[in-house]
């Protein structure tokens, strides 16, 4: 194992629990929760949903399936300090790709926002590296 902490490469499993294991039950549980709090929260059910919409929620539901498996995966060929970062660092690169894809405007509080979740991650990096 590498001083830095997790090494997915020493182990097949994380505490005994394949990756995609652990994709199906996030997504089970998500489904579950959502399920939830559209039926009591909002008292909507699944066929209020407006039919035109549904095969962008299957396209959305594929891709995040798809997407989190394969950062579960990953896991195991990067550290986990590397992982961390990346995905603690997911604000900024939605602010930055939607303004240079989607033409969204950064407002004052955009930056700021970008600023102190760089801060954070950095808090984050050196304290797990103590």
């Amino acid at each position: 194992m590498r001083p830095g902490g997790f090494d997915g490469r020493d182990m097949e499993t994380f505490n005994g629990v394949d990756p995609i294991e652990m994709s199906c039950f996030r997504t089970m549980f998500n489904f579950t929760v959502s399920f939830f709090i559209m039926k009591f929260g909002y008292g909507k059910s699944l066929s209020q949903f407006p039919k035109h919409y549904f095969k962008f929620m299957i396209m959305r539901c594929f891709s995040g399936v798809t997407g989190f498996v394969s950062g579960t995966y990953s896991i195991s060929f990067v550290p986990i300090t590397v992982y961390s970062v990346l995905l603690n660092t997911s604000p900024f690169h939605v602010n930055v790709l939607s303004y240079l894809f989607l033409n969204e405007t950064l407002k004052k509080r955009d930056f700021i926002g970008m600023f102190f979740c760089f801060i954070g991650v950095v808090i984050f990096v050196n304290g797990r590296a103590s």
